[in-house]
């Protein structure tokens, strides 16, 4: 009888049904991708939820690796808010976002993106002005006073020039 090769077949006589060998520990597809979040649990979310009939292999760890470069911006920015607390809070969280102009383009494009106990920006508001309503205008316009500015037929003594006596003409 011939001796028993391992060719790395998934059938071989040296691995098993699934194809990792006996001896060999398994490697998860998180560790394979070089992500922390995990592409395993992220790919069965994809498949019960019912987003498409059939999903690649290739989807969940590129989703993996999307959430898992926000969720490191996200916590970045919100550290930076954090100066040399131990702590990182929902408001830092929320400031951190909303003074990044993509993060905040993006969580305001969602409808419902808001941050629980993460309060307001500061920043003024200005306050609502009301339009001036516009006057009406009648056929009858009030004569209006003119200022001394104004009146310049008046004297040096305070009186108008027409109410001055005229000297006779000369004939």
């Amino acid at each position: 009888m011939a001796p028993k090769t391992d060719c790395g077949c998934p059938m071989s006589p040296g691995t098993s049904k699934r194809g990792a060998a006996k001896g060999k520990k398994k490697v998860s597809a998180s560790t394979r991708a070089g992500l922390i979040l995990p592409v395993g649990r992220i790919g069965g979310l994809l498949h019960r939820g019912h987003y498409a009939h059939r999903t690649s292999q290739k989807a969940p760890v590129a989703m993996a690796a999307v959430l898992e470069y926000l969720a490191f911006e996200i916590l970045d920015l919100a550290a930076a808010q954090n100066c040399m607390r131990k702590r990182i809070t929902p408001r830092d969280i929320l400031l951190g976002i909303r003074n990044d102009l993509e993060l905040d383009e993006l969580f305001t494009s969602c409808k419902d993106s808001t941050i629980r106990e993460g309060g307001v920006v500061p920043g003024l508001i200005m306050p609502y002005e009301r339009p001036k309503p516009k006057r009406v205008v009648k056929k009858k316009q009030k004569k209006r006073k003119k200022k001394k500015s104004e009146r310049s037929d008046m004297d040096t003594s305070g009186r108008s020039a027409q109410c001055a006596p005229t000297p006779p003409p000369d004939c």
